[in-house]
C-alpha cells in the first residue's frame, strides 16, 4: 500500500538538506490529540504570540479589530435521548439539528439583523444540505448570499470567489459556506461577522473559522461571532467548553460566562 500524502510530505522534509527549519501555525495541535507528531520534525513551541487584551491602551491601539462574542442559547430539543455509543449516532444529531425550523429561524433573523447594520456576514454550516437551506431561505427574504459548498466546479467557484468583494454603496457581504471552504486560502478581509451555524467542539477548527473575520481590513472595527448554544442537548452544551479555549486564544470573552 502506498504512503498516505501526509506520510511522503513529512518524509520529504526530512530528506531535505536545510539545517534551520522554522515553522509557523496558528493551530499547534491535531484534533486526533496526536499533538507531538507536530514537534518530531520541528522540535517544541519556542514562542506564542498573544493578543492584547481590547480593554487596555495596548488592545485598543492594536491594527486588529476588537473581537466580539455572542452567545445564543437555542430551543433545539432530541425528541429522543441519544445514545452515543451507538454508530452514526451524533450524526443523526447534526442532521436533527440542520432541520430545526426553530433554530434555523434564529439563526435567519440574526443574519438579516446583522446585515441591517451594515456587517459584513459569513454564515457556517457543516453540511451542505443546511448550507442549501439557509441560503434558499435567506434568498426567500431577499437577499442574495454567495454561496460556497461542495461540489461546485471550477468554474462556479471562481464566478463566486469575485463576488468577495464589497462594492462601494452596495449591500454588505452575505457568504453561506461549509466549513471545508473557509480553510487555507481564503481570502476575504472585509467580513466582519461570523454565524456558526453547525456545532463546533475542536478548538483548532473554531481558531480557523474565527480567524476568517479578524483579519484587519479599512474600516473593520470589531469582529462579531454569533454563537449557538444548544444547552438542552448534553453532547451539544458540552461542546460549548471545548471550544472555549479556542475563543480565549483569538482574544474572545470566555463563552462559557456568557451562556
Amino acid at each position: 500500500m502506498p504512503p498516505r500524502p501526509r506520510g511522503r510530505v513529512r518524509n520529504g522534509r526530512a530528506r531535505h538538506p536545510c539545517a534551520p527549519w522554522l515553522g509557523l501555525t496558528a493551530t499547534p495541535y491535531r484534533r486526533d490529540g496526536l499533538d507531538d507528531l507536530i514537534g518530531f520534525q520541528l522540535g517544541p513551541v519556542r514562542h506564542t504570540f498573544t493578543h492584547a487584551d481590547p480593554d487596555t491602551l495596548e488592545g485598543a491601539s492594536a491594527d486588529r479589530p476588537r473581537p466580539v462574542l455572542v452567545v445564543h442559547a437555542t430551543s433545539f430539543q432530541l425528541e429522543d435521548p441519544v445514545d452515543l455509543s451507538v454508530p452514526g449516532a451524533i450524526a443523526g444529531v447534526h442532521g436533527a439539528l440542520a432541520e430545526d425550523d426553530a433554530r434555523n429561524g434564529q439563526i435567519l433573523t440574526d443574519v438579516a439583523e446583522a446585515l441591517g447594520r451594515g456587517r459584513h456576514c459569513l454564515v457556517l454550516a457543516q453540511r451542505t444540505s443546511h448550507v442549501d437551506y439557509l441560503s434558499a431561505s435567506l434568498n426567500e427574504r431577499g437577499m442574495e448570499p454567495v454561496v460556497l459548498k461542495g461540489g461546485m466546479g471550477a468554474r462556479q467557484r471562481a464566478s463566486a470567489n469575485e463576488l468577495l468583494v464589497p462594492t462601494d454603496g452596495g449591500p454588505p457581504l452575505l457568504v453561506v459556506a461549509t466549513g471545508h471552504f473557509v480553510g487555507e486560502g481564503f481570502d476575504c478581509p472585509a467580513l466582519d461577522t461570523l454565524f456558526l451555524a453547525g456545532p463546533v467542539s475542536f478548538k483548532g477548527r473554531l481558531v480557523q473559522y474565527a480567524g476568517r473575520i479578524l483579519r484587519a481590513h479599512p474600516g473593520k472595527q470589531t469582529a462579531e461571532v454569533h454563537d449557538y448554544y444548544d444547552i438542552d442537548v448534553p453532547v451539544l452544551a458540552a461542546a460549548l467548553t471545548k471550544r472555549a479555549p479556542g475563543y480565549l486564544s483569538l482574544g474572545f470573552p470566555d463563552p462559557r460566562k456568557l451562556a
